[in-house]
């Protein structure tokens, strides 16, 4: 009797991670290891797309479209619905995103240029280094709001429903599954300022690498909050889109703090 209980109690606890299509269940064993096997391989292309030469650049955005087509590849019908891929209970949660993302995001502005000027310091002086020409003197206005398309337009796209697919959506639901909401909220977040460390905190010039250490620390804190503010989001709305167009908002902000105050 007690084999019997135990048997029943491994078997409904393979059926109560529905998040796997049958092929992926006979690859993984559950979601979380396909999450972490995706994890390591999504960050070490991301990390030589910006410290690699300059042609690796577009692994960056290759990184972000890999993460569209996660839940296509690896997810059932049922586990794409449960990590968010549908509407919001509410409409209103949009707006709330959009502007949660927009004030946010100009905070994080303030907060690095009263404490770090733009110097590399600042996260968005670095940040924007990765991307951006370093003069636009001679650009003009139409050059430069040209150049403002040109480099929003993907920040805004590919990389808000890229990583809030597989942070918010994939890390943050298989880590519930597994353990509850309050630790897949702090895994998820955790994995997500972790990851963006390679954009502001780890530093490679001539000499080789360096941290830096105490924006590096604060930068890591902002992501944190930033990821808590997007799974907030996503809870609260029961869908990932809220969550999406508040990263969008966030990167869209950064771009204009970026042209209109920092970039020369």
């Amino acid at each position: 009797m007690i084999d019997n209980n135990i048997k029943r109690t491994k078997s409904s606890s393979i059926v109560a991670d529905p998040i796997l299509n049958s092929y992926s269940k006979n690859l993984f064993k559950n979601s979380l290891i396909l999450c972490i096997i995706i994890f390591i391989l999504l960050g070490t292309i991301r990390s030589y797309g910006l410290f690699g030469p300059s042609e690796a650049r577009m692994l960056i955005l290759l990184n972000f479209l890999l993460m569209w087509f996660l839940p296509f590849l690896f997810l059932s019908k049922e586990g794409r619905n449960q990590i968010g891929l549908k509407k919001p209970n509410k409409k209103i949660w949009l707006f709330y995103g959009l502007i949660i993302g927009l004030i946010y995001s100009f905070f994080v502005f303030l907060l690095g240029y009263m404490l770090f000027n733009d110097s590399i310091n600042n996260w968005f002086v670095n940040i924007g280094s990765q991307y951006l020409p370093a003069e636009s003197d001679d650009w003009g206005i139409d050059g430069k709001f040209s150049l403002f398309l040109m480099v929003t337009f993907p920040s805004i796209i590919f990389s808000p429903i890229g990583e809030e697919i597989f942070f918010r959506g994939m890390i943050h639901n298989s880590v519930k599954i597994k353990q509850n909401e309050k630790t897949a909220i702090i895994v998820n977040g955790l994995a997500f300022a972790g990851i963006h460390i390679v954009h502001h905190g780890i530093i490679r010039d001539n000499t080789g690498f360096y941290f830096l250490i105490i924006p590096g620390i604060i930068f890591f804190l902002l992501m944190l909050v930033f990821s808590w503010l997007c799974t907030l989001l996503r809870n609260k709305s029961d869908s990932l889109y809220p969550a999406i167009i508040c990263h969008s908002a966030f990167n869209l902000m950064m771009n204009i703090t970026l042209f209109i105050f920092i970039l020369k």
